[in-house]
C-alpha cells in the first residue's frame, strides 16, 4: 500500500512503482533552501580557512558588545535612526540612495513606516554580528547575503556608501559615550571594516 512520510510540509506517496512528491511548489521551495544552505556553508567554510581572516581576541569582542549594548540601550531603532541622520548629514548623497527619504527633513522620515523598517533591519545586521564577535564565522553568510541584495541587481548600493554609516555611528558613540576611548574608535573602525567586506564580498559573489 502507498505510504505517506510523516513531514507535513512535503507528502511523498511511495509504491513499489510509485514515487511523487505532492507539492511541486513545496519541492521548489526545499530546493530553494537546500541551495542557501549550501551557500552559506561554503561561505562559513572559505572565511574559516582564510588565514587572513578578521578575527577578535576575547577582551576585544567583549569591548565591541559592551559598548554597543550601552550605545543602543533604550531604544535600538531610535538610535539607528540617529546613525541614519548622521551618516546623510555627513554624505548628503547616500540619502537620495532612499525613495522614501531623498529630500526629506529628519521629522519627516521619522514619520516613514519604510524609512524606521529598514533602519530596524540595519540596526538588527549589526546586532547579530556584535553577538558573534567570538565567532564571526557565523555571522558572515548572512552578512553576505545582504550584501548580495545590495548589489547592482537590487538596491544598487554603490561599495564606498558602507563606510559611511560606520563613520556616523563612531561619531555617535564618541559624543554619547563618557567611556569611548580612542582604542574604542579603532577598535570599532576595525570591525566595521569586516562588515564592508561581508557585505562587498556579498555583491561581487551573489548581486552584480
Amino acid at each position: 500500500l502507498p505510504q505517506k512520510t510523516s513531514c507535513p510540509s512535503l507528502q511523498l506517496q511511495c509504491g513499489p512503482e510509485l514515487f511523487t512528491i505532492m507539492s511541486v511548489g513545496t519541492a521548489a521551495q526545499y530546493d530553494h533552501i537546500c541551495e542557501t544552505m549550501i551557500v552559506q556553508l561554503y561561505d562559513r567554510v572559505k572565511y574559516l580557512e582564510d588565514p587572513r581572516r578578521f578575527k577578535l581576541n576575547a577582551n576585544d569582542a567583549m569591548a565591541i558588545r559592551l559598548t554597543w549594548n550601552a550605545f543602543i540601550a533604550g531604544d535600538a531603532t531610535e538610535r539607528g535612526f540617529q546613525m541614519f541622520c548622521r551618516m546623510f548629514k555627513n554624505q548628503p548623497a547616500t540619502q537620495q540612495l532612499f525613495s522614501f527619504a531623498a529630500g526629506q527633513a529628519g521629522d519627516q522620515m521619522r514619520a516613514s513606516g519604510k524609512f524606521l523598517f529598514h533602519v530596524t533591519r540595519v540596526v538588527s545586521y549589526i546586532g547579530k554580528a556584535v553577538a558573534n564577535a567570538n565567532n564571526l564565522e557565523d555571522v558572515v553568510p548572512i552578512l553576505k547575503q545582504a550584501g548580495g541584495r545590495h548589489g547592482t541587481r537590487g538596491y544598487d548600493v554603490p561599495p564606498t556608501f558602507f563606510p559611511y554609516l560606520g563613520e556616523a555611528l563612531r561619531q555617535l558613540m564618541k559624543e554619547d559615550l563618557k567611556n569611548f576611548t580612542p582604542k574604542h574608535n579603532k577598535l570599532w573602525e576595525e570591525f566595521w571594516g569586516f562588515l564592508v567586506g561581508c557585505l562587498t564580498g556579498g555583491q561581487i559573489a551573489y548581486g552584480n
